[in-house]
């Protein structure tokens, strides 16, 4: 568990990082060139996100599989590699063929966006696309330290440069120019350390062996796409790149905090799906019990402080006159408590041979989330009366849609593994509720203003939030040794090492 979890950390550390990055940009974007042209950046990226699922088909799924279930690696990646850039290829040949039908012969604008923008960040996504070649073998094989060092590369090129250009009141189409490039900088690193795996090329013969596990996946990976970007597609076609603009920022800087569940989950899927192999349901469910306490004890906090102070959040991150977020970061704060918890009995179907379970379950929070948009979303559909809550309401039918999704995995997991709920995480929930009341106390006597503020609010809720935990004794000796031996810089320093190194031949 040591071994899984120090993995899991560095995994965290990266991903928050290069979240973190992004989050400096994305608040000086909004602070120097206002929610419309970054609600226009997101309108685009969401748009090619949507069609780039045709690029993957689950068959990343698939080759994470079947490497953690040792097959020869040469024979996965040759397989893989060729599988990969046919789906891209399809791909880029849907694209520009939506992009003429829809402005070439309907003659139609895309909302607040325009072709060249869209092949930009169409190319940047093509980047993407093979870096992930290197980074799903890496993953499958539990390498953590290179596909979070390739992870890397992109951010630290991308943020200093649109920062710059922020400052200077550039172009969208020059900074979404930016993402393309940061994106290729990226690609390179990954091809640099996949070419050190001296990894032989074979004639590729899984193909059948992958498609059989790819196909029922694929569904998940199409309405994951849809399920994950529709929220902003029609909040852009119901108001404008504004609205969007305050919705996808609260999502964004939530989603800083997401990477704490889906950083373990990325490590959690090919452990479990090697323990499936080998009939270890128990030890699966010792890991999942494990993993969403540590996760628990993480995100309570945040969330408890972005619930209570909303406004002030989001004056503070997105600059003066940002309250019309505050609702998406109340209700996106919750959903994001919900989505971390859940991820770990998500992940169960997949890594148990049952991805149409998990089609299932995808398509019922596609379905849900359809619904609610429709409701909450705009102000009149077909002359019908609807709520119109804008941003809000897209926050609003994420949060329901988590919630039924979450509900429906914990039971779909119960069947499949066994794995019960841990009611000490209602122990939590009592914390969660001491701390926000000690927040508020201290709101009164020295009230959140700046953005140092934010930072003593956040570690006095994880503080107070901790030692009512101890005080409960659901924080113990035993769990801070544990963390202790996780987040141990010198041995994370020596595991990395022992990846990064060079490889003798094989």
């Amino acid at each position: 568990m040591v071994a899984l979890g120090r993995k899991s950390f560095l995994t965290i550390v990266s991903r928050f990082t290069s979240s973190g990055l992004s989050l400096i940009a994305l608040i000086i974007m909004f602070q120097e060139l206002g929610a419309s042209v970054y609600g226009t950046i997101s309108l685009t990226m969401s748009l090619i996100i949507t069609f780039n699922a045709m690029a993957d088909l689950g068959f990343i799924n698939a080759h994470v599989k079947r490497v953690s279930e040792g097959k020869d690696i040469n024979d996965c990646v040759s397989t893989y590699i060729v599988i990969k850039l046919i789906l891209i290829g399809i791909m880029v040949a849907v694209v520009l063929g939506f992009i003429l039908l829809y402005t070439g012969i309907f003659g139609k604008v895309f909302v607040d966006t325009t072709p060249d923008l869209v092949v930009m960040f169409l190319v940047a996504f093509i980047f993407n696309d093979i870096s992930n070649i290197a980074t799903a073998t890496f993953d499958s094989r539990l390498e953590t330290a290179k596909s979070q060092i390739v992870s890397l590369v992109e951010p630290f090129v991308r943020v200093p440069l649109i920062v710059a250009l922020a400052f200077a009141h550039a172009s969208i189409s020059t900074i979404i120019f930016v993402y393309a490039l940061s994106a290729g900088a990226a690609c390179l690193a990954s091809l640099f350390f996949l070419s050190r795996e001296k990894i032989a090329w074979h004639r590729p013969t899984l193909f059948k062996s992958y498609a059989l596990f790819a196909f029922p996946v694929a569904l998940i990976t199409i309405l994951n796409a849809v399920s994950m970007n529709i929220d902003k597609l029609l909040l852009g076609l119901f108001w404008s790149s504004r609205e969007v603009g305050y919705y996808n920022g609260s999502l964004s800087m939530v989603n800083l905090f997401l990477v704490i569940g889906s950083s373990v989950t990325a490590l959690t899927f090919p452990t479990f799906s090697r323990l499936h192999a080998e009939g270890k349901l128990r030890e699966i469910r010792a890991i999942t019990k494990k993993a969403e306490r540590y996760i628990s004890m993480i995100i309570f906090p945040i969330v408890t402080v972005i619930v209570l102070f909303p406004s002030d959040v989001a004056n503070i991150l997105l600059g003066p006159g940002s309250s019309a977020a505050a609702g998406s970061f109340q209700f996106l704060s919750v959903a994001l408590l919900i989505n971390s918890l859940g991820m770990l009995y998500s992940i169960q179907l997949i890594a148990t041979n049952r991805p149409d379970l998990s089609a299932k379950l995808t398509f019922a929070f596609l379905s849900v989330e359809v619904v609610s948009l429709v409701v909450l979303l705009p102000k009149s559909l077909l002359g019908i009366p609807m709520l119109g809550l804008g941003a809000t309401g897209a926050a609003i039918a994420n949060l329901i849609s988590t919630s039924v999704v979450f509900v429906i995995a914990r039971y779909l997991s119960y069947e499949l593994t066994g794995s019960g709920t841990n009611p000490r995480i209602l122990i939590h929930v009592g914390a969660a509720i001491l701390t926000g009341l000690c927040l508020l106390a201290l709101d009164f006597l020295t009230p959140m203003q700046r953005w140092y503020n934010l930072v003593e609010f956040g570690l006095a809720s994880l503080l107070l939030f901790s030692a009512f935990l101890y005080l409960a004794r659901e924080l113990k000796r035993d769990d801070i040794r544990f963390l202790w031996s996780v987040i141990d810089p010198i041995e994370l320093g020596k595991y990395a090492w022992s990846e990064l190194r060079p490889r003798g031949p094989k």
